[in-house]
């Protein structure tokens, strides 16, 4: 081992051991180490000598702490820093893929998976300018490609170079003779030694887009990159270009302008490039794959679990989001996707052809099984419950329901159920010309049917030459005993109905198939479910109905540690009721390792993420919950409340439009869209939704609100009083909110500790919520923010 190796290895202690070394460019030596305690990958850095003459390592060991801080889906964190014989060095996860480097020279990338890459990059630009942190290195070389994501490296390291450097009284890049960058993705302002901002790592984005779109370099070469793009791009297309047309030529304007030579002339920030790339992006295709033949390898399974931004949300996101921008159009209307992928299914609900009509929960229960067990596949999207179970009982043209799903196959059937025996059909049908890829039927008993499941969604799988998790056919989970199976699917079908009743008798029915089988993890997790649902709907005492779930919840978790249902259950408890982010996120992270395409999942950790304050995370991850599940109202609810919380209250209203327009008669409908209304200033409008809202206590809740905004407030204190009458025992938190608006601050305080100590569910939105605007700067409203354990 080199005497550097050997100070390196010195420095890291029994920590980390060294493995080799991968390379470097002109700031570091790079080295693969393994993290001692967990046996997981790790990427060492060790600044090269002519870059840490001068260098403060203490200073550049506070900075890079500073830099630790982002935490992204779209970025590689920063775990730690050191010094090593006066080099200082820093240590990151070690992220499985390539560099977007090597992809630039595997040929010209096709317009999809540029906007692909473009956008995630730009997606880590944006949430790094809004934390105040300019990267000053943007180029290939710095962005890692890593299954459908693309993952931007040393944010941060260049200022704490800058920072730590003690010959130096100017703010500009260029320190002792050494540039802290790359020059050929230089602006020119950086390249002069002026003052830098976010406008420069927009110019690098535009300088990497370039070549990305080129194979070239912007000005390496005898025509002027305006001359040359728009001669060999735009006019005569290559093959790879010619699938979008349009959305090259848009997305080639906007590189143009991100080059621009005056900072001015070129999008402000991440956040403003972002905008302007979607104008490309919604009329471009997501890439299907980064690689012909080969599987992307994915992040290291070891670090899934670090962060939830990357956990949670990087899955899939590329691809993914590309997509989503069409849903909702500018009216608020559903709009339709003409991206269909090719490996995408619905599964409808199978038909009950038993005597005994009761038997229909069966056939449900079947249907919902396939379902999960099709959202094991890491590369597969299937269309969610809610929105399949759309159609049940329809008569229906598959390629209307594959077209209003966006998926390319749809799975249909039938079960016939007689005491112990079962038959059970299925088709798989290709939408585009409606022919049937294979059918079959099996005539089985009960204690079968877990067999039967198995068989025909790996002939699903493989007919669409997916994969699936080895976990799927080999789950803890499935019942032993068909009575047991038989009263789940009760349960479910009984807590789907979402009543007092009706989830009175889950309740029973998933208690009846424990006592015939203790060691039933699906039942466990039904009772989680079914406690939180009483627990939020004021049926049973908050602290009661989460302590119990939690308590299922973690039983189920315990039997089968492979059951996504039950880590999802248990992290909505840490989260609403527990108050515990850090656990709640790995619960999440590890229901999405086992399910990766699980709609109920996805939705549910990305209002982890608004309550955290992340909400660029939580849109995206709502949206990738909306893609699976296109149809289900309450997703576009949830996007709804947190496209308020960030502010754009007109896209606030247009995804409260999409939910009524899904569900008229939907709780929460009309009360969105008038909240958006009245934070726009259309308060007579507002009142208007309002007074259609179905929801009684939200509507009690939304007229004392507009009362007031409108000066009506005799009739805004009616109707809070006859609000708190009904309401008061499980609506703190909202009676709190009505306060606030209403300027009532030592109320509005006040019902905020009572919803504290009920722990009522809504507290936990405490970060997000726009009613309590008013209240930010009061002292109180900080100490309640600490208490929660929430970022301020």
């Amino acid at each position: 081992m080199s005497d550097i190796r050997s100070q390196l290895q010195q420095s890291l202690g029994q920590a980390y051991t060294l493995e080799r070394e991968l390379g470097g460019g002109g700031m570091s030596r790079v080295f693969l180490a393994t993290e001692t305690r967990f046996a997981r990958p790790v990427v060492v850095k060790l600044l090269a000598p002519e870059l840490a003459a001068d260098l403060n390592a203490e200073r550049f060991e506070r900075e890079v702490q500073l830099a630790a801080k982002l935490q992204h889906a779209n970025i590689v964190p920063l775990l730690s820093a050191g010094e090593s014989a006066g080099l200082p060095y820093y240590l990151m996860p070690f992220i499985e893929g390539e560099s977007l480097r090597e992809r630039i020279r595997g040929g010209l990338m096709p317009i999809s998976e540029v906007i692909s890459v473009l956008r995630d990059v730009a997606r880590a630009l944006a949430y790094a300018h809004g934390h105040g942190i300019v990267h000053r290195d943007i180029k290939p070389e710095n962005v890692l490609l890593s299954g459908s994501a693309a993952l931007v490296t040393d944010f941060g390291i260049a200022k704490a170079v800058l920072s730590a450097k003690t010959q130096i009284g100017t703010a500009n890049l260029t320190v002792a003779g050494t540039n802290v960058g790359t020059p050929a993705y230089m602006a020119p302002e950086q390249a002069a030694g002026d003052e830098v901002d976010a406008r420069s790592d927009v110019y690098a984005w535009g300088v990497m887009a370039y070549e990305m779109l080129a194979g070239r370099h912007p000005f390496f070469g005898r025509q002027s990159a305006q001359q040359y793009i728009r001669a060999h791009i735009v006019d005569t297309p290559s093959e790879v270009h010619q699938e979008r047309p349009e959305a090259t030529e848009a997305l080639t304007t906007l590189v143009m302008r991100c080059l621009a030579k005056l900072p001015q002339d070129r999008p402000h920030n991440g956040s403003d490039l972002l905008r302007l790339l979607d104008g490309a992006a919604v009329i471009a295709t997501p890439a299907q794959a980064r690689r012909t033949e080969e599987p992307v390898p994915a992040m290291s399974a070891s670090w899934r679990w670090r962060a939830i931004s990357i956990v949670v949300f990087a899955l899939a996101l590329a691809a993914l989001a590309v997509t989503l921008r069409g849903r909702i159009s500018a009216t608020g209307s559903l709009g339709a996707l003409t991206i269909v992928p090719e490996k995408s299914i619905a599964v409808l609900p199978f038909v009950n052809i038993s005597s005994e009509k009761e038997q229909e929960y069966f056939s449900d229960g079947l249907t919902e099984e396939l379902i999960n067990l099709l959202a094991k596949s890491t590369d597969m999207r299937v269309a969610a419950r809610t929105s399949a179970f759309k159609f049940k009982g329809a008569k229906i043209d598959v390629k209307d329901v594959a077209q209003k799903l966006t998926v390319a196959y749809v799975l249909e059937g039938s079960v016939q159920k007689s005491g112990n025996t079962i038959r059970v059909t299925a088709q798989l049908i290709k939408a585009a010309d409606g022919k049937s890829m294979w059918s079959d039927s099996y005539d089985r008993t009960l204690d079968d049917i877990f067999s039967v499941q198995d068989e025909i969604a790996e002939k699903a799988v493989k007919a669409l030459q997916a994969t699936l998790l080895a976990n799927a056919y080999a789950a803890n989970s499935k019942p032993r005993n068909s009575e047991s199976y038989n009263l789940v699917l009760q349960g479910r079908h009984f807590l789907a109905e979402r009543t007092q009743k009706s989830v009175i008798r889950a309740v029973e029915n998933f208690q009846q198939a424990l006592l015939k089988e203790p060691e039933n993890a699906f039942a466990y997790a039904g009772l989680a479910r079914a406690y939180r649902v009483q627990a939020g709907q004021g049926w049973l005492p908050v602290v009661d109905g989460f302590r119990s779930s939690r308590a299922a919840a973690e039983r189920a978790v315990a039997i089968d540690p492979q059951l996504a249902e039950g880590h999802e259950a248990l992290a909505y408890v840490q989260s609403v009721f527990d108050w515990d982010w850090a656990a709640a996120q790995r619960s999440y992270g590890k229901a999405l390792e086992l399910e990766p395409g699980n709609a109920d999942v996805l939705r549910s950790a990305a209002l982890l993420m608004v309550k955290l304050g992340r909400f660029d995370e939580a849109i995206v991850g709502l949206r990738m919950a909306i893609e699976r599940d296109p149809l289900l109202s309450s997703a576009y609810s949830d996007l709804s409340f947190t496209l308020g919380a960030t502010g754009d209250w007109a896209a606030a209203e247009s995804a409260a439009r999409s939910a009524l327009e899904l569900s008229p008669n939907g709780i929460l409908r009309h009360f969105n869209i008038a909240r958006a209304l009245l934070f726009q200033g259309k308060a007579e409008a507002a009142l208007q939704e309002v007074e259609l809202e179905k929801g009684e206590n939200w509507r009690l809740m939304g007229l004392a609100i507009v009362y007031h905004a409108l000066g009506r407030h005799v009739e805004s204190d009616r109707t809070l009083a006859e609000y708190n009458a009904k309401y008061a025992s499980h609506a703190a938190m909202q009676i709190a909110d009505v306060h606030a608006y209403r300027g009532d601050v030592n109320e509005a305080f006040r019902w905020l500790d009572r919803a504290y100590a009920q722990h009522d569910a809504g507290i936990a939105d405490l970060k997000d919520d726009p009613w309590l605007k008013s209240l930010a700067l009061d002292p109180r409203y900080a100490a309640l923010l600490k208490k929660m354990k929430l970022p301020p």
